[in-house]
């Protein structure tokens, strides 16, 4: 039976009202201050007479440029375009050798930077022949599979993340130069965040049970917070059982309220941080609970908060969930028929026999990790105090003591 494309991977503008929606090989712009569908790839339809095709190649990454009318796309077909957003026209479209997991624009508005699954990082003109692209050489380059991948908002630093735990902080755009690493991960990194309002910070996440936060220039760790035993501890619905494999897959922050919102895999809520100013670090302030998993969350420029959602269940359950900010700083949860949600929700992707993969991030976990995760996982989680924001890292950060050591000293530093 043919079900709903999810939105696999959202996207909003920093200073317009757009929201950016992929489902499959396609994706649409709505308007968050209206809720209204701007712009699509496809024919929508409330009827499941129009169907995807049967192979198609699904966009992976998506990404606009900030402050600017730009928006690139790449998926299976190894292709990056560039869109204006002005008119929505096609401005660039060209053949990549391997397939891009990253993509961050400039702020000259020139070149753009992109991230592959080899573990090379190049450097694009947006505005150049064909035949000038095809001697362009990588920047830098991993052994491991690059997971992530940010620019510094200065664009002094490229930041990549890695398979094997490592994130590398490299001069931009002469990758070759290393100004530091930020070693301390025992699993894969699946996400980097720099913090918008604290911009010499970055949160790091990913198969770990804690966020990671970084003065990445220097290579120091500034804060660990351990969300999983925040959830165990804090969340009657949740137990450190039913979260063995613990996997952090989406982060996004709101500078207006200064919240950070996380994303767990195959769990039903979403994790609100809060920023204490005169610490400059991270805390819990609630969970948001769901009915249904979520897979990609962001904050529009009002501070309120859109979550796609692992729809597959009929077209009972919501596409997206709309989440409000009130004026003191809390979250109300809108029904799936508000004004800014129904649209979208009602028509706002395209029907499937073969939905696309919702779940990114179990090829990085290595096996052998994971069975020894679930047979160490018991009554022992259970003993962290989720009072404080960090945790014991000699213990509890993995089994390389050189890494402990690293999280040790940079630490008490």
């Amino acid at each position: 039976m043919a079900q709903r494309h999810p939105f696999t991977r959202l996207v909003h503008h920093s200073t317009k009202n757009l929201l950016a929606c992929v489902f499959g090989e396609h994706f649409q712009i709505l308007d968050t201050s209206t809720g209204a569908l701007l712009v699509t790839k496809t024919h929508l339809t409330t009827t499941q007479n129009t169907k995807s095709n049967q192979n198609p190649p699904f966009i992976k990454q998506i990404a606009f440029q900030d402050n600017g009318n730009l928006l690139a796309t790449s998926g299976d077909n190894k292709t990056l375009n560039i869109w204006d957003i002005e008119g929505w026209t096609l401005r660039s479209e060209r053949t990549v050798s391997k397939r891009i997991i990253s993509i961050a624009f400039e702020k000259s508005c020139s070149s753009i930077a992109t991230a592959d699954n080899t573990g090379d990082v190049y450097r694009f003109l947006i505005d150049v022949s064909t035949e000038e692209q095809n001697s362009i050489k990588p920047i830098l380059g991993h052994v491991s599979m690059v997971t992530d991948m940010v620019l510094s908002p200065d664009n002094k630093y490229v930041i990549t993340a890695d398979r094997d735990e490592h994130i590398r902080v490299s001069r931009y755009p002469k990758g070759h130069i290393i100004e530091t690493f930020c070693l301390g991960h025992t699993q894969f990194v699946a996400k980097l965040h720099i913090i918008p309002w604290a911009t010499d910070l970055m949160m790091s996440a990913g198969g770990d049970d804690y966020v990671a936060l970084w003065d990445y220039a220097k290579g120091r760790l500034v804060q660990c917070l351990d969300i999983k035993n925040l959830l165990s501890t804090s969340t009657k619905e949740v137990s450190a059982e039913s979260l063995h494999d613990f996997t952090i897959m989406s982060i996004a922050s709101s500078s207006l309220s200064r919240h950070i919102a996380i994303v767990i895999e195959k769990y039903s809520g979403v994790v609100i941080l809060d920023w204490d100013d005169e610490t400059r670090q991270l805390r819990y302030k609630q969970t948001l609970l769901l009915d249904i998993d979520p897979l990609d969350i962001v904050y529009d420029l009002c501070g309120n908060i859109w979550i796609s959602t692992a729809c597959g269940h009929g077209d009972e359950s919501p596409l997206m969930i709309l989440f409000l900010r009130t004026e003191d700083n809390q979250y109300e949860k809108t029904s799936k028929d508000h004004s800014l949600v129904k649209d979208v929700n009602e028509k706002g992707s395209a029907f499937a026999d073969k939905p696309s993969d919702l779940y990114r991030t179990g090829q990085l976990r290595k096996v052998n990790e994971t069975r020894d995760r679930k047979s160490n996982n018991g009554d022992n989680a259970d003993e962290q105090d989720a009072g404080t924001s960090t945790f014991s890292l000699t213990t509890d950060v993995g089994t390389d003591s050189r890494k402990r050591a690293k999280l040790n000293e940079q630490f008490v530093d």
